[in-house]
């Protein structure tokens, strides 16, 4: 059939287009050329690979460097964050400057980009720089001891963020937005629903309202068990959650509790992609499509991201149709 945006558009938003549309917040390049057959050498390629493999969008990712003030596209090639010990210190820091985000790169993407395909930048950290930029015990300290301390840092972190993703949205190629800031482990939040809802979720909601107002989707990713704040991120604005990691959530349950206010990406268990045969990775695929059938609301996906372990059999039995 082709990629095609609007229907994956609809279905972010909680309908049903006569498919259920797939897609990743991270596909590893080594899977992307093994897919090909050849390496990925510019946009030109990287559109092809999404394209031929039935993605309705191509993947934009990007990172903050706070040394150097860039942001690049790989966390790799981030240098080592600064580590404030105190208020003083952080208000005295050059932070980067999100007005100064090149967009040469997904230009360039969208140059050659088919006209029935978009882009979905992928950038988030609104709790995990922060825990960097302290330290994750020392923020949790600072949460408690240190309001003010906590607070600048969540606001710089949350303004860069935000800021960037405000110059996105106003980019024609551009056709969802996918926040990403991981707040859980497999059992529980890394931190109080109380300390997130007074850090954390007002910029989610920022974010939210700068995707909409450029009628764009929101998808929010975090690892890890949600439940307890997946109300919130609703209320925040979020239209799809993701990765819905099988180990730490019920997708069904979700499903039951928030209906068409809320569609879901992902939850095929990355383990099973990695270790299983293509036949397995088959049949827990085709057992998602068949729970969800025409309900609409749900994106086919792992449950986290397609990193370079998975063979690449296990890739294609995913995507399939």
């Amino acid at each position: 059939m082709g990629p095609n945006f609007k229907e994956l558009h609809e279905t972010l938003l909680g309908g049903y287009t006569g498919r259920i549309p797939i897609a990743e917040i991270s596909i590893a390049r080594e899977i992307q050329e093994a897919y090909l057959g050849r390496p990925i050498a510019g946009p030109e390629d990287t559109v092809d690979f999404y394209s031929r493999a039935g993605y309705d969008y191509v993947g934009f990712c990007m990172e903050i460097d706070f040394r150097k003030g860039t942001f690049p596209r790989t966390r790799s090639e981030v240098s080592l964050p600064p580590r404030f010990k105190s208020l003083k210190e952080a208000e005295d820091f050059a932070w980067p400057d999100p007005t100064t985000f090149d967009l040469g790169e997904l230009e360039a993407l969208a140059d050659v980009l088919p006209p029935n395909m978009k882009i979905i930048p992928q950038m988030g950290g609104l709790f995990y720089y922060p825990s960097i930029l302290l330290g994750f015990e020392e923020l949790c300290v600072a949460m408690i001891t240190n309001p003010p301390f906590a607070e600048f840092v969540f606001e710089k972190v949350g303004r860069i963020v935000s800021g960037i993703f405000d110059k996105l949205a106003r980019c024609p190629s551009v056709g969802a937005i996918w926040l990403s800031s991981d707040i859980a482990f497999g059992t529980s939040l890394m931190v109080s629903p109380e300390s997130l809802r007074k850090y954390v979720f007002p910029w989610v909601k920022k974010i939210a309202k700068i995707a909409h107002r450029a009628e764009l989707p929101i998808i929010f990713h975090s690892d890890g068990n949600l439940t307890e704040v997946i109300g919130d991120l609703v209320e925040a604005g979020i239209d799809a959650l993701h990765p819905i990691e099988p180990q730490a959530m019920d997708i069904m349950a979700i499903r039951d509790q928030y209906g068409p206010r809320l569609s879901l990406v992902g939850n095929v268990d990355v383990d099973i992609l990695i270790s299983r045969s293509s036949d397995d990775v088959r049949r827990e695929a085709g057992r998602l499509r068949e729970s969800f059938g025409d309900q609409g609301g749900y994106v086919l996906g792992s449950g986290n991201s397609i990193p370079p372990a998975v063979p690449i059999e296990n890739f294609k039995a995913l995507i399939e149709p």
